[in-house]
């Protein structure tokens, strides 16, 4: 552990020049930060782990605003440009999970719902979250937070199952064993692997990347603390909040489609664009009737992953009006749009269309390592994480729930 503290997170943060001010902290029931940071080597000592169950609630939840400045509590991430928690499991559920919010969802402690309540809260506070994941050799007390007494035959069946049926763990013998004696706890002896999760929270999203960058490119060079190998030991996801796809309408290349007879009483100045979007005016005659296309491109940002959908398409902004009648072209974003005067009275009228944008999961989030390692028992399973789909998946909703608009064009029409 004083490895991955020094060697890895530690020197990723002083080559970005982002350890000033540095802290390292121990958390149990309460968040310890001394003057000076925990020495890095206090990590591989065993008596370091002897607190009570750790509360991560603590460090990711927001407190409670107060008018009396006397009485107000400092956000624990916001003396920091980027805050790395570390962990290697959550107690047993207890809270509601689903819809709930923070409070709900953490009143009775930090498990998976809590933490993933508290983790999309950061989401919507405009936080980039980044989980990485590290398999480490493990021989020592697990504490799956309840009794196991009944459960025992399937933890042995799972041991063997492991050791028999998974290539993807040769090189690693998993055992199982326990006292005379239930407890509590549930507590037994775990050899084999177990995963340490790092979370990364940080509201400059660059510095965040390229953090994890750095973690991932040093990783490797510290073998010793792999169960396996970096290859198959090191993950890491992006749950928030990816880079935005965009739009451009191509004002310059906004043309009338025809020419002769009723096109020609239709005239289209060269469109222009504003802050608003592109501004089109026309002018046509009693007679006009005409079409025109708007080439339209769309750029789907490069750190949107592939389980996230990003579908583009035209709509009216306004209520929908008879005497334009926008399409796009198949196979493409570009819209093609007919104007058919002979529906206007005398004057001016607008209609505003635009590139509407919608994000959906999509699924291949089924086969992301951080669904396929969720494990639904605390006791059955120590190689993967307890319930880390329900940590993971409210701050991915958070950051994939979106829609908008990209880019408007307001076409005016004057109807002499």
């Amino acid at each position: 552990m004083s490895a991955l503290h020094q060697h890895v997170i530690e020197r990723a943060l002083a080559l970005l020049n982002a350890n000033a001010p540095f802290r390292r902290c121990l958390l149990d029931a309460t968040l310890h930060c001394d003057a000076a940071p925990v020495p890095a080597l206090a990590f591989d000592a065993a008596a370091t782990y002897g607190g009570a169950d750790a509360a991560l609630d603590q460090v990711l939840r927001r407190p409670v605003a107060v008018a009396r400045p006397d009485a107000r509590i400092e956000d624990p991430l916001d003396p920091f440009a980027l805050t790395v928690l570390l962990t290697d499991g959550f107690q047993t559920t207890v809270s509601p999970g689903g819809g709930a919010s923070p409070d709900v969802n953490c009143a009775g402690g930090a498990d998976p719902a809590c933490l993933g309540s508290l983790l999309a809260a950061r989401v919507r506070e405009g936080y980039g979250i980044w989980l990485v994941r590290i398999v480490m050799p493990f021989a020592g007390t697990y504490f799956p937070e309840r009794p196991i007494d009944e459960m025992w035959p399937r933890i042995a069946a799972h041991v063997v199952d492991l050791n028999r049926n998974h290539p993807e763990w040769t090189g690693v013998t998993f055992r199982a064993s326990r006292g005379r004696h239930d407890s509590p706890s549930g507590a037994f002896r775990w050899e084999g692997a177990r995963p340490l999760l790092m979370f990364v929270l940080s509201r400059d999203v660059a510095l965040g990347r390229n953090f994890v960058a750095k973690v991932s490119e040093f990783l490797p060079t510290e073998d010793t603390i792999f169960a396996r190998s970096a290859a198959l030991d090191v993950a890491t996801v992006e749950l928030a909040p990816f880079e935005s796809a965009t739009a451009h309408i191509h004002e310059a290349s906004i043309r009338r489609a025809q020419s002769g007879g009723a096109a020609d009483s239709v005239r289209i100045a060269p469109a222009v664009r504003t802050a608003q979007g592109v501004q089109l005016s026309v002018r046509c005659s009693l007679a006009g009737l005409a079409s025109f296309q708007a080439p339209t491109t769309f750029q789907r940002g490069a750190r949107i992953p592939d389980f996230v959908d990003v579908v583009p398409s035209w709509r009216v902004v306004g209520g929908a009006e008879t005497w334009l009648s926008p399409t796009a072209v198949p196979g493409t974003l570009n819209l093609n749009a007919v104007l058919d005067c002979r529906r206007l009275p005398r004057g001016t009228h607008t209609q505003t269309l635009g590139v509407h944008v919608d994000w959906r999961r999509n699924a291949q989030l089924a086969r992301q390592w951080f669904i396929r390692e969720s494990a639904e028992t605390s006791y059955e399973a120590p190689e993967s994480v307890y319930r880390l789909r329900e940590i993971v998946m409210p701050p991915l909703v958070a950051s994939t729930e979106r829609h908008g608009w990209l880019d408007q064009i307001q076409i005016s029409v004057t109807r002499e």
